[in-house]
């Protein structure tokens, strides 16, 4: 499969308006920053938190509509920022949120899965807050969360007096069995 160009000038989001109301929207894609990219979804799934969600019109800790809506996703890099290495326009990825579960699904599928680079992505807390679109009294909780936790907590995940934090992420490699 040979590397592919995209020009992102708009994208098809599914948004959330509410209980069992999600909309098909065209949104203007949002800059990347230093140490971001840009993926072009090929393929995107439900889970069972997004079927809940989608029945209750909201998530009482993540989601108040209007909100993009899901999480699961594969697709290939259509833009690198500065500061990331590693990686390439055309590569095709996968967006994991749970490293355990993506290896034991490609054990199942017959693949013998590596974890192949473990690393920390920093995430910049107003890029964050306002691409998923985070309402101010979630915003408030989490900050509140985030100057109460543990001096180790704090520690462990980089939390910035801006409220930027980093979290740990794996890339799996995997062959045929």
């Amino acid at each position: 499969m040979g590397r592919e160009e995209f020009i992102l000038s708009i994208m098809k989001a599914a948004v959330l308006h509410g209980k069992e109301t999600i909309v098909i929207e065209e949104v203007p894609p949002r800059a990347i920053t230093k140490g971001e990219v840009r993926i072009a979804i090929k393929a995107a799934l439900t889970c069972g938190t997004d079927l809940k969600v989608y029945k209750r019109g909201y998530h009482a800790k993540m989601i108040v509509p209007p909100a993009v809506f899901g999480h699961e996703l594969s697709g290939v890099i259509a833009e690198i920022s500065d500061g990331v290495e590693g990686w390439n326009k055309g590569d095709r990825v996968v967006v994991a949120n749970s490293a355990a579960e993506w290896e034991a699904a490609m054990a199942r599928a017959g693949f013998l899965p590596s974890v192949s680079v473990g690393f920390r992505v920093h995430l910049v807390f107003n890029t964050w807050i306002e691409r998923m679109r985070t309402p101010k009294v979630l915003v408030d909780a989490i900050r509140a969360l985030q100057t109460s936790v543990a001096t180790s907590v704090t520690r462990y995940f980089e939390t910035e007096p801006d409220g930027s934090f980093a979290i740990d992420t794996a890339v799996f490699q995997a062959v045929k069995a």
